[in-house]
């Protein structure tokens, strides 16, 4: 299986390609880069660091399902330049832009529902079982707030689980 793979992506990738891929993982390195040699560390010659980066509190070992990983202890990046340096050092830690899961809500007093309905407040909805938002929805309503987070069910009866492409109207 091995060789037959290896002779699938010879005839189909060219040195080109492969020169092309590499230039751009390269240029995409942030934090391993180093090109004013900051890293590693060396806790005697510095007095604060600023860690501003989402997640640096958690650990962030391997994703959901079948992807994830229960080790032994663990070490968040936060918490291991803590420990490096020591309280010699001052460490400043700001989130910077959060990347959680769960979106915000957005409450009705901040929704318009489309005009000719009885709705004060919302906006409308229509809910789709297919990508590209095409044909008759399969549900229609005015949401009194916007709340995507639906877990493992859906917006409603009718609308499939899997993705649920949905179109938000207003007038």
């Amino acid at each position: 299986m091995q060789r037959l793979m290896k002779g699938f992506f010879a005839k189909y990738i060219c040195p080109c390609s492969k020169q092309l891929a590499r230039e751009v993982a390269e240029n995409s390195i942030v934090l391993l880069k180093n090109d004013r040699g900051i890293l590693p560390l060396i806790k005697d010659e510095i007095s604060s660091i600023a860690v501003i980066v989402p997640n640096a509190e958690k650990t962030r070992l391997g994703g959901g399902g079948s992807g994830s990983v229960t080790p032994f202890y663990s070490v968040s990046p936060l918490d291991g330049i803590v420990s490096y340096c020591g309280d010699d050092v001052v460490i400043r830690y700001e989130e910077g832009c959060s990347i959680g899961g769960s979106l915000p809500v957005v409450y009705s007093e901040y929704l318009k529902p489309p005009k000719g309905t009885n709705a004060r407040e919302g906006l409308k909805a229509e809910y789709f079982n297919n990508s590209n938002l095409s044909g008759i929805p399969v549900l229609e309503s005015i949401e009194k707030q916007l709340d995507f987070s639906w877990g493992w069910n859906s917006p409603g009866e009718n609308v499939s689980k899997g993705g649920i492409p949905y179109s938000l109207v207003e007038d």
